[in-house]
């Protein structure tokens, strides 16, 4: 296991608390649209976000606080100094990522970092064929996890969000850790503040990976949106 330097751990984990707290913004912005998306149209639903996420920045800012970064929506994963040549996971595309420039970095190859971010739809989808529990852990967390994806590499955390449409909470939660559990993956577990109703939950996942570094900590982000067609 590589340890990482406690000065640029401290470093990213403001990076990471900042974003954390704009997606949380963001999200509750979200679910106050009007016109949001049909559950099914997940790659609409994650454009309305990002503008809410530039709201978010903006909210932020205005109480004195500033993100160093933006949200790039839908690109590429960008090269990373440990690959010699072009990977298969460059070809791969995150719903959004958050890069900076890290100057405590000593190779400035490997200066260039970012704070990964997958978005899914969670509870039922009213198909036989398309769980969308098991999506959520297949093409979702497993990205975080498989160096062929190699979602947030070289970088000691990431974000899920889940976008909670209906059924319970702990039901879903209870079949995404299901298919964690089948693939080998530790349980994703509630924070200890609970289930947040119409709001924003907090869950953690932490991860044992081939890819530097690890463990490797994966928030989730679940926003409720179960009472969304009564706003």
């Amino acid at each position: 296991m590589v340890r990482p330097n406690l000065k640029r751990l401290n470093f990213w984990e403001q990076h990471e608390r900042r974003i954390l707290q704009v997606l949380t913004i963001a999200l509750r912005l979200l679910a106050r649209e009007r016109d949001l998306p049909p559950g099914e149209k997940e790659n609409q639903i994650n454009r309305k976000l990002y503008f809410c996420i530039l709201s978010a920045i903006r909210e932020v800012h205005e109480q004195g606080m500033d993100l160093i970064s933006y949200p790039i929506y839908e690109g590429s994963n960008q090269p990373d100094a440990s690959d010699e040549e072009r990977a298969a996971r460059e070809g791969k595309r995150p719903d959004f990522q958050f890069g900076f420039i890290d100057h405590q970095e000593p190779n400035p190859d490997a200066s260039a970092k970012q704070f990964v971010v997958e978005c899914k739809r969670l509870g039922e989808s009213g198909r036989s064929d398309w769980v969308l529990s098991a999506n959520y852990v297949e093409h979702g967390v497993v990205r975080f996890y498989e160096e062929q994806y190699g979602y947030g590499k070289s970088g000691p955390s990431g974000a899920m969000i889940g976008y909670l449409q209906n059924a319970c909470a702990d039901q879903v939660l209870n079949e995404v850790n299901q298919a964690a559990t089948a693939r080998r993956m530790p349980r994703i577990v509630l924070s200890r503040e609970g289930w947040q109703r119409s709001d924003v939950s907090n869950l953690h996942h932490r991860l044992d990976r081939a890819m530097q570094p690890t463990p490797f900590d994966l928030r989730h982000l679940w926003l409720d949106l179960q009472n969304h067609s009564d706003n």
